[in-house]
């Protein structure tokens, strides 16, 4: 199996990886080979020049010391013919006890020798701190931190996060002896190098929420990196050296220590100018360090903030930070205006603005400032349409007074769009498109803007339209367009289905069907129209019509348990019930239903309803009721014979 998972060519969790990483579990490991037996394993691949060989065997390693029992659904005992497996148990707790010390043991030495696994089996020991605690193994646990701070350094924020956790969490039924040793163990972790505070402190800080006595939540590692900030303030030419360590990768506190820095120094010039070199020297550069700076320069003097902003977005190196690096203040509509002619020059796309939609960035301008710029951005194109109404509309968001006034604006905006997809467009952003346009349909009393709408989702559909966007934004739009304008919306419709080819008329089923099988109490879409209108159309269009209105129909309806032959199912029984397209797609709508227990008595409801009609007038509606009542009859009589069954216990 080690060698299957040297060759490994598959990612899911059960390959060959999983399964060898599984045999080194304590509890459910699936093999009959004792601990001994494995170690040779393990030890026998870390013996090995491959360093492939050495990382399969720090993964089984972190399976055993950070094992967590794992769960089947089924044994491990029976193997096709051959002798049941046996899987290995151990009959006291010392033997596993004995298995974690072994695990450890290798890890510690992959560590102290310098092995290039070395980070991985930092990180496995860490992980398996807070089990270990659990299980009273201090001493193993107290050697082991010791041996990997004495040999790679007190840099180690993993093991000190898992050692805040157990603190936070699992300390109550501790005795006071082993708390001490936890809290020996975060004195022994406490860097005192710049690069190392950075990194334990700012860059792999620890996620520590708390509650104060006052019942106040307190993030402690918020508080720890602006301890840090403060503490090196004093002296930020010999920060800067170590500066480029914060624009790398994950920065999980550097906005916080970036505008604590500048608050508690008053060296923003400075470190402005350093972040500046940094972001044009690193290929992908993480800028929330700058960010953070920003942030504190805007606090402590906005006309130097706004002079820094005027800069970055005139230098082309930062055309990309430009947008973020807006949120770090309150930016005017000249800054606004920039980020447009951005685009508008071919050095960032429209989606650069989404940071400008979210953290009330643009709360401090008048609702007709925030207007205009989307009107501008939106007359860009379809793409800079779409960004330009999310930014607007989570401006406004959750505030009636300020929808109402850009009201307009929305409309405008929301009839530049194209619903097609141009470009993948997000769940937030298609959700901010249904919102604002249901709160605009809901203030609408005249039908102009809905007809237009209705025409940019029948173009937007015959472009392609993503599914699940139709599906849960689109579709509810165009019930509530049918539902208030339905005569008026439907002609967009009425007189261009027909012409679709096979592919379109499915997607345009797909539109105006049911939003869900699990909606019950949502018809389908084009149930919203008015009996009368879709009878005119039908008989407008005898060709094409009736059997796609069939589609949508069913066949049964129920008022207030009462259940009958619903009025258009029976408007296309009576008109077109010798087209067999009708019938066909009428009968599928039949016993499309999901019960528990027995499905008698509802195959028993409707064929009651179907008797009603069974001496139409019309020969092939006559046939097509009695093939179905018949399959009722046979499935009705099948069941039952199931239901005994059931009662006497054989089914």
């Amino acid at each position: 199996m080690l060698m299957l998972a040297w060759a490994e060519n598959e990612t899911w969790s059960n390959n060959a990886t999983g399964f060898f990483k599984q045999f080194f579990r304590a509890l459910t490991s699936g093999t009959e080979a004792p601990p001994a037996l494995r170690f040779q394993i393990i030890d026998r691949a870390l013996a090995d020049v491959r360093p492939a060989l050495h990382e399969l065997a720090v993964k089984a390693l972190r399976e055993l010391v950070a094992d967590q029992h794992g769960a089947r659904i089924v044994g491990a005992e029976y193997r096709g013919g051959a002798e049941p497996l046996q899987e290995w148990k151990p009959v006291v707790w010392q033997e596993i006890f004995d298995y974690w010390s072994g695990g450890i043991a290798r890890l510690v030495i992959l560590i102290v020798s310098g092995n290039p696994c070395k980070n991985q089996a930092k990180s496995a020991i860490a992980d398996s701190i807070r089990r270990m605690m659990s299980y009273g193994r201090v001493d193993m646990l107290d050697q082991a931190v010791r041996a990997v701070v004495a040999a790679d350094g007190q840099l180690w924020p993993e093991a000190v996060a898992a050692i805040r956790l157990a603190l936070q969490y699992d300390s109550a039924p501790m005795d006071d002896e082993t708390k001490l040793k936890l809290q020996d163990w975060l004195a022994l972790l406490q860097p005192t190098s710049i690069p190392d505070q950075l990194s334990l402190y700012v860059t792999h800080s620890s996620f520590e929420l708390a509650e104060n006595e006052q019942g106040e939540h307190v993030d402690h590692a918020v508080e720890r990196a602006k301890d840090l900030a403060r503490d090196l303030s004093s002296n930020i030419p010999a920060l800067l050296p170590y500066l480029d360590v914060l624009f790398e990768g994950e920065q999980r506190q550097a906005y916080v220590f970036g505008k604590a820095l500048v608050e508690a120094s008053r060296e923003f010039d400075l470190l402005i100018e350093k972040s500046l070199q940094v972001l044009s020297e690193k290929t992908n550069p993480n800028d929330l360090f700058f960010r953070g700076v920003l942030a504190g320069t805007y606090e402590l003097n906005q006309a130097r903030w706004h002079e820094v902003l005027q800069g970055i977005g005139a230098d082309q190196a930062f055309d990309r930070y430009y947008n973020y690096l807006l949120t770090s203040g309150r930016p005017n509509r000249q800054e606004l205006e920039r980020s447009i002619e951005l685009i508008v020059e071919g050095r960032q796309s429209p989606r650069a603005v989404e940071p400008l939609a979210y953290g009330r960035v643009l709360n401090h301008l008048q609702p007709h400032e925030v207007a205009d710029f989307a009107l501008r951005l939106s007359s860009l194109s379809s793409p800079a349409a779409w960004h330009a109404l999310e930014v607007l509309y989570m401006y406004a968001h959750g505030n009636s007074e300020v929808l109402s006034a850009i009201r307009e604006a929305i409309k405008s905006i929301v009839l530049r769009m194209s619903l097609a997809d141009e470009e993948q467009k997000s769940q937030i952003i298609w959700h901010s498109w249904e919102s604002a346009v249901r709160y605009v349909l809901s203030e609408e009393i005249t039908p102009e803007f809905s007809i237009a709408l209705t025409e940019l989702i029948f173009v937007g559909t015959e472009l392609g339209t993503d599914f699940s966007a139709t599906s849960h934004y689109v579709k509810p739009i165009l019930r509530e367009l049918f539902r208030k304008f339905g005569r008026e919306t439907w002609a967009v419709f009425a007189s261009r289905l027909h012409n679709l080819d096979l592919v379109l008329k499915y997607e345009f089923t797909v539109l105006l069907g049911s939003e869900s099988l699990f909606k019950k109490d949502l018809p389908p879409v084009v149930s919203e129209l008015p009996d009368e209108l879709m009878e005119r159309w039908c008989i407008e269009h005898p060709e094409f019509a009736p059997a796609f209105l069939a589609m949508f129909t069913d066949v049964i309806s129920n008022a207030n348990g009462v259940l009958s032959i619903s009025p258009r199912a029976r408007f296309l029984l009576d008109r077109f019930g010798d087209n067999p397209a009708v019938l066909s797609h009428l009968g599928s709508n039949l016993a499309t239903f999901s019960w528990q227990g027995s499905p008698v008595t509802y195959y028993e409801r409707e064929l009651a309803v179907l008797t009603t009609i069974e001496t139409h007038p019309i020969e092939q509606v006559r046939q097509w009721v009695g093939n179905r009542m018949q399959s009722l009859r046979e499935s009705i009589a099948y069941n039952r014979m199931r239901d005994s069954e059931r009662e006497w216990g054989i089914y």
